[in-house]
């Protein structure tokens, strides 16, 4: 997941560029399903098939790992927003769901809104806000090159075991340096070091999610195809056409696994359907988040704004 899939508010773009990016990713997003029953016409059948005999650990982890990914992106963004002002752990949770739906609508609203909320209820300026999603864009690419460093250190033969371990490695290690930062007084080390061990665990999980969505669909790919899929799958999310980089995320991905693994035929296939069903547990995850995450926001406007109202009529400044 990746709630913050653009830096821009798109200010004086024309509507109808944001509803034709729309529509355009919603074509993409169709024509992946029809390319898979095109190419293969009983592909769906053994997509089902695959599915239902999957490990029961790796389908939970498919429906689940979404959820995480929203943590962890909440997380870090709480991070780099609370020295800024006041902001609740939870509260951060709602309103990246929130946003998370929202992005998915053809005008994208859900930087905007987020950004206003902050100033709103927060106390945050426009421009801190719009800051920490730069740092939160700039984490990624870092813990993206760091994640493909590690993967091209991988001996040959270590397993999963030995590649989970090499790349989950750096998320306990930042994560300490980030404890000793804010034990010796360092405040600044500390949030930057604490927002990069989680950004790098988002860019982690990623890489977990298509290493099991491929082996649930039969593909073998290694450690560093694994990650350059997930920075290919992470950069398809910030392109300006549909939230989420829908429908061109399905078509780079399948893209990107097909070369790296020397098939642009059953390899293109696999992957593609393998983004499908990983759109697909997206979409199970973010309407719930998102709705839920839009209630708690839009009552916590509507008593700040009540509130403010009260204080104006009592002439005490809001």
């Amino acid at each position: 997941m990746m709630p913050e899939p653009a830096i821009e508010p798109h200010r004086g773009r024309p509507r109808w560029v944001a509803w034709a990016g729309f529509a355009l990713g919603v074509g993409l997003l169709i024509a992946a399903v029809g390319m898979v029953a095109v190419r293969q016409p009983d592909a769906w059948r053994q997509l089902l098939d695959r599915l239902a005999d999957a490990p029961l650990w790796a389908g939970a982890f498919i429906l689940l790992s979404p959820v995480l990914n929203w943590l962890l992106v909440s997380s870090c963004l709480w991070m780099l927003l609370r020295r800024h002002g006041r902001l609740g752990w939870g509260e951060m949770n709602a309103v990246v769901g929130s946003a998370w739906l929202l992005n998915h609508l053809p005008m994208r609203p859900g930087l905007i809104g987020r950004v206003g909320y902050h100033k709103l209820v927060n106390g945050i300026r426009v421009r801190d806000a719009v800051e920490s999603t730069v740092w939160s864009l700039v984490l990624a690419g870092v813990s993206g090159a760091m994640g493909l460093t590690l993967a091209f250190a991988i001996p040959v033969g270590s397993g999963a075991g030995g590649s989970v371990a090499v790349l989950g490695g750096p998320i306990v290690v930042v994560g300490l340096l980030a404890a000793a930062a804010s034990a010796s007084g360092r405040g600044r080390w500390a949030w930057l070091l604490g927002a990069l061990s989680l950004r790098y665990a988002d860019m982690a999980l990623w890489a977990a999610r298509y290493a099991v969505v491929f082996m649930v669909m039969g593909l073998e790919v290694g450690p560093v195809q694994i990650i350059l899929v997930t920075g290919v799958s992470q950069v398809a999310q910030l392109v300006p056409i549909a939230g989420g980089g829908l429908g061109l995320r399905e078509w780079l991905v399948a893209i990107t696994a097909g070369a790296a693994a020397g098939s642009m035929d059953r390899a293109f296939d696999a992957a593609l359907a393998g983004d499908l069903v990983n759109r697909a547990a997206e979409t199970l995850a973010v309407i719930p988040i998102g709705l839920i995450g839009s209630m708690i926001v839009a009552r916590t406007v509507s008593r700040v704004r009540r509130a403010s109202g009260e204080h104006a009529d009592a002439g005490v400044p809001a």
